[in-house]
């Protein structure tokens, strides 16, 4: 009490004021700022989905929650996959798929993590450009198989479900291999095959 005669009538209103501003924009309101690069997705009383466009947004922590994405190019590897050819020859094949976000509720309200599907997608996508080609076509018409790869990608579930443009995927590495796999399948070791 000894604190409120100190500060006097106005000292405590100007304490109210702040404790209720402080209050509103810490449970009641909060501020958040979509970058021209990002776009938002808020995801209210946990059920509804709305997006949030490049720009300063008001929204209600107590009932909703804002997740911001990049949606402009972007790009992620493949994890190196040991594939055999349709003549049997162990090809290491590594690949980059380049992308944007076109559709933020669809990549977003779809998926729990957008690159983890871009990338279970890939690998689908790569082995099936691998097996079915012979390892000479493999390794002469790289060009082509980028084609391949680009096109399955930008005409499948990616585009179709999950809002994700494909603008182009490149093999990074093709090689002969040999594949030594232990006993967890976590330590697969994809080496060079030695000539």
């Amino acid at each position: 009490m000894d604190f409120l005669n100190q500060i006097g009538p106005i000292g405590a209103y100007i304490l109210a004021a702040y404790a209720g501003i402080k209050l509103t924009f810490t449970y009641i309101c909060k501020i958040v700022v979509v970058r021209t690069t990002h776009k938002g997705v808020v995801f209210k009383k946990g059920s509804e989905i709305r997006i949030l466009n490049p720009g300063f947004h008001f929204y209600m922590p107590l009932i909703s929650e804002v997740d911001i994405f990049p949606t402009v190019r972007q790009t992620t590897s493949l994890p190196p996959q040991a594939i055999s050819s349709n003549d049997g020859e162990a090809i290491a094949a590594r690949a980059v798929i380049v992308y944007e976000i076109k559709d933020m509720k669809a990549a977003f309200a779809e998926s729990w993590d957008i690159e983890d599907t871009i990338v279970d997608i890939g690998m689908v996508a790569l082995r099936g450009v691998i097996t079915t080609k012979p390892s000479d076509t493999i390794f002469n018409e790289q060009l082509a198989l980028d084609d391949e790869l680009t096109g399955i990608l930008k005409a499948g579930q990616l585009s179709r479900d999950y809002g994700v443009n494909i603008l182009k995927a490149y093999f990074t590495n093709l090689a002969k291999t040999e594949v030594n796999s232990y006993l967890s399948e976590d330590t697969v070791s994809v080496l060079p095959k030695r000539s």
